[in-house]
Order: C-alpha cells, then structure tokens, then sequence
C-alpha cells in the first residue's frame, strides 16, 4: 500500500506535503514497514533458525532485482516513446515522475488487493 501511496504523491498537484518535504524519512519509514512483514512472513514460514537471515536476504534482494527489471522496462518504453514521438508530430512532453506513477501505482494496488482478498481465504 505504500507504493500506492507515493504513486498518488506523485500525481497530485500539491507538492508541500511531509512526503515531498522528507523523501527519505518517508522511504525509511515505509522500508521498515516492510522489512518487519516480510520478516515476520519469513518467520512464520518455519525456517530453521540459523536459515532465517540468509532466506530474509535472498528475498530482498530478489524483490530489489524485480524493482530493477521494472523500472528498467518502464525506461525503455518511455525512450521508444520519446524516440517515435517526434516522428508522429506528439511533442507534448510528459513529466517523467507523473507518467512512470500509473502503472507503478495500478501494479501496486492490484497486488494489495490481491493479497489481501487471498490472506481473507
């Protein structure tokens, strides 16, 4: 829910909010959220307790190299854009910030939902 939450910082238009002002208080605050879920989740899963730490980083680093592919294929799309675009005669330019937050953020309620219907089951 958090990506979800800096998705709609990002596309609303008021940009003197706590999130705007302390962007990395903010990330920390939200890392640590998560790092105790899946700390928890990997708790739960009933892991032999010297296997707990290499299993917590191997997941993180898993979930960091998805957001990295992510990002990256996003990038991509958005250089094939601006590389037809003037070919097309589109020549509005799009903030980067704003047209990166839609499918970061639809992608990120989807899977909110997901889990949350899926946990209810």
């Amino acid at each position: 829910m958090c990506i979800v939450f800096v998705a709609a910082e990002l596309l609303r238009d008021q940009k003197d909010t706590w999130s705007w002002r302390s962007p990395l208080l903010m990330a920390a605050c939200f890392g640590l959220l998560h790092g105790l879920g899946f700390a928890g989740a990997i708790v739960d899963l009933g892991l032999p307790e010297n296997e707990i730490m290499t299993a917590l980083l191997a997941f993180n680093i898993g979930v960091e190299l998805g957001q990295l592919g992510y990002i990256i294929v996003l990038m991509l799309a958005l250089a094939l854009y601006r590389s037809f675009s003037g070919g097309l005669g589109l020549t509005k330019r799009v903030a980067v910030p704003r047209l990166l937050a839609w499918p970061i953020g639809v992608l990120a309620a989807f899977w909110f939902f997901e889990r949350l219907f899926l946990s209810m089951v």
